[in-house]
């Protein structure tokens, strides 16, 4: 690419063409940073000129490595070990210790915690330092502590976890000791802090959560620090919603001090914790629905039911892509309560339940399920999750091979072998299945849903399985 101008147009184009694909917004403030990285990136691509290079992204048929390389070098954040202080304080001696009191009164064993715009991975891995040095019965506990972020190659550094100096400049000098080893001239986050950590890709801006099948529902605590602010006010709005449908109910969503919190939904309460505003989910003992917590079926459940949909369990279905669980129960169970209800009535319900890490009631749905359909797929597929996330291995094998020999094309069942290996250290075995998966949609139109229940949308599973081979 000759020379390093460009005209109002080639900004104009980029700008548009980063913000439908990211939904970042770059201020005219910000014009020569930006292009001095498409510049450089088109060059690096090998384009001759601005207008070539726009091109080959805009096509139809686009190399999705062009995509990449360029949304990973405008996507870079900076960020560091503890960064914010009070606001771990406030986590470390207000929420866990409070969270943690009332999930032993209920009897909920499930911590869910989602750094979301995790960047290079200081951020979650501190929530995991956090968690170590807080919960001294950390192994009675499941935790699930997720991380994403839309730049793929800041994941990879994360999933390494080798940091030099700088990215230490407000950690404790007993914690580097104790949680970090010398790596050459650096130091990488030890094994048992990496293993407390999920990394994912996920761009904010799309619709790919709440989502069960995903594992980005419930979150009990929620970090979206200086993220808010590269995106434009109707996608904040967007991004806050969805966050607000991604907490449990009680919930809290931490912010960073520059977001542009009058933007948040007004659906969040504020809270002022020691000076900082925090965003809670309210209570639903406050709202409404309450009385579907429990999987037990009430003999009154259909006694006042919602205002009956035309279609109720497409409308279910959408309540359940939108995170309202609750609401979605207050639907289908009383449909489950129906003569003859359709198996995916049970297979939602059995979801959601598995999802809040009821899985005991969870359980009891599924049997419902096979009682009326032996050879349901999906259901040994749920079977195997729920075992897997109570630490029954073989039960765990022994269900996910059950519903890949009653149907070898099932691109879910084949997914969750997949992650069986993968969660068990055989990467060769792992990769095995995911090829399947990658065989079986291969065909397949983005938007395409595979998979019962919830289903998952092809574009989303071939993106995860691409990242996860990769």
């Amino acid at each position: 690419m000759k020379g390093r101008s460009y005209t109002e147009e080639d900004s104009r184009r980029f700008r548009d063409l980063i913000h439908r694909r990211t939904g970042i917004s770059f201020p005219d403030t910000k014009e020569n940073d930006l292009m001095r990285i498409v510049i450089r990136k088109g060059k690096d691509a090998g384009f001759e000129n601005l207008r070539r290079y726009y091109d080959a992204l805009s096509s139809d048929k686009r190399d999705p490595f062009l995509d990449e390389n360029l949304i990973n070098a405008v996507t870079i954040g900076e960020t560091y070990f503890f960064r914010y202080k009070e606001q771990w304080r406030l986590i470390r001696e207000r929420f866990l210790p409070e969270m943690l009191r009332r999930k032993r009164e209920q009897g909920n064993n499930q911590v869910r915690i989602w750094s979301a715009g995790c960047s290079t991975g200081e951020e979650p891995y501190t929530l995991a330092i956090t968690l170590l040095e807080s919960v001294p019965d950390m192994h009675l506990w499941r935790i699930f502590l997720l991380a994403t972020d839309i730049n793929g190659a800041s994941l990879q550094v994360a999933r390494l976890g080798i940091y030099g100096k700088w990215s230490f400049r407000s950690t404790p000098d007993d914690v580097v000791r104790r949680y970090f080893q010398p790596v050459a001239e650096k130091l990488q986050v030890r094994k048992e802090v990496r293993d407390v950590v999920t990394f994912a890709p996920l761009n904010l801006v799309s619709d790919e959560y709440p989502s069960i099948s995903r594992g980005i529902h419930d979150m009990d605590l929620i970090l979206c620090r200086n993220v808010l602010i590269y995106f434009d006010d109707d996608r904040i709005r967007q991004i806050s919603n969805r966050l607000y449908s991604t907490l449990t109910p009680g919930g809290l969503l931490l912010l960073g001090h520059s977001e542009p919190t009058r933007l948040m939904s007004s659906q969040f309460q504020l809270v002022n914790e020691s000076g900082m505003i925090c965003y809670t989910r309210v209570e639903l003992a406050k709202r409404t629905h309450r009385e579907h917590a429990s999987a037990r079926i009430p003999a009154h459940a259909s006694k006042a039911p919602p205002p009956k949909p035309e279609d109720p369990l497409q409308s279910a279905r959408a309540l359940v892509a939108s995170g309202r669980h609750d609401d979605a129960l207050a639907i289908l169970l009383p449909l489950a309560e129906r003569d003859h209800p359709d198996a995916t009535v049970y297979l939602l319900v059995a979801e959601i339940y598995a999802g809040r890490g009821k899985y005991a009631d969870s359980r009891l749905w599924v049997d419902r399920l096979l009682e009326q359909d032996r050879l349901n797929v999906d259901a040994y597929r749920l079977l195997s999750v729920i075992c897997e996330a109570t630490d029954q291995w073989e039960e765990a094998f022994q269900h996910a091979r059950k519903g890949v020999f009653l149907d070898p094309d099932s691109v879910l069942a084949n997914y969750q072998m997949a992650c069986l290996y993968r969660r068990r250290g055989d990467a060769s075995k792992a990769g095995k299945y995911y090829r399947s998966v990658l065989k079986l949609i291969e065909n397949l139109p983005d938007e395409t849903t595979v998979g019962g229940g919830e289903g998952v949308p092809v574009g989303r599973m071939r993106d995860a399985v691409m990242a996860l081979l990769k």
